[in-house]
């Protein structure tokens, strides 16, 4: 990692303006979220999906995940999904839970680009985030990766923040 002063990545200059820049973040940002309704509302049903919406039913009536059923993911994804289904019991509300954290991930990637590279990086970003239908497909669908990459960038995040400026070679 290359630093300047002050704890962050050298910047290059950016070339594209400010207006310009949250202009092509706000199309995206409504590609986005029309995609992300299009995936809740009519992609396929995925085997696992029954699953993860089963165990966070069970641990929203009392039950506690490896002790009362089986389940063979980390505890708190059942915690996460019941969220939603305690508002709306329905697979589409498991799947807006996975729209929302994915929501949550690219805000985190919009942070950490903001304070460490220059504006295009977050604009290619999210570009590929939304031209990848099968990455967009399983973070959308009731599955673990929207709640394991929100976990990883938040990790990351906080790591790079506390990272000092005496980085030697």
């Amino acid at each position: 990692l290359i630093f300047e002063k002050q704890n962050s990545f050298i910047k290059e200059k950016s070339f594209i303006s400010d207006k310009l820049y949250w202009f092509i973040v706000l199309v995206l940002t409504l590609v986005f979220l029309f995609v992300g309704y299009f995936f809740i509302m009519f992609a396929g049903l995925n085997s696992d999906e029954g699953w993860y919406l089963y165990a966070a039913r069970q641990v929203y009536l009392g039950q506690r995940p490896y002790q009362d059923f089986a389940f063979t993911q980390m505890p708190l994804l059942p915690y996460i999904y019941g969220l939603g289904l305690s508002v709306f019991p329905s697979i589409y509300a498991g799947r807006l839970v996975s729209l929302a954290l994915s929501c949550l991930n690219l805000f985190i990637a919009f942070l950490i680009s903001k304070k460490y590279f220059n504006k295009e990086a977050f604009v290619w970003l999210f570009f590929v985030v939304i031209s990848n239908s099968d990455a967009f497909y399983f973070n959308t669908v009731v599955k673990t990766y929207s709640l394991t990459l929100l976990l990883f960038l938040l990790s990351l995040y906080l790591w790079i923040s506390s990272l000092k400026a005496e980085v030697k070679y």
